[in-house]
């Protein structure tokens, strides 16, 4: 899991609340890109919202990023989330840092 601590294979009570911060933090950032409220963002607005959590990507991330997660051109938040799990695996992050 996200926040497996301990490897046991179960998440604790601190786990979960940490997952559902987090959760509640992303939903929070998608929303407030998704400024025509269809459930998804672009390609421009991902970034911003990307920059808002702390993350300087370059074009070439962005755009591997996008041919990822992205279907027609756009980010639904099923993916948004996944995509914020693979960039705080990738740095490092823990889920006390949202």
């Amino acid at each position: 899991m996200l926040s497996q601590k301990d490897m046991s294979g179960m998440m604790g009570f601190n786990e979960f609340k940490e997952l559902c911060q987090a959760l509640n933090g992303w939903k929070a950032t998608f929303s407030s890109f998704d400024r025509d409220h269809s459930g998804t963002v672009e390609s421009h607005e991902l970034q911003q919202a990307i920059g808002t959590m702390g993350y300087n990507l370059s074009p070439q991330a962005m755009n591997c990023i996008m041919k990822r997660y992205s279907t027609s051109g756009r980010i639904a938040f099923d993916d948004f989330v996944s995509c914020c799990v693979r960039l705080r695996a990738l740095t490092g992050e823990s889920l006390q840092t949202q």
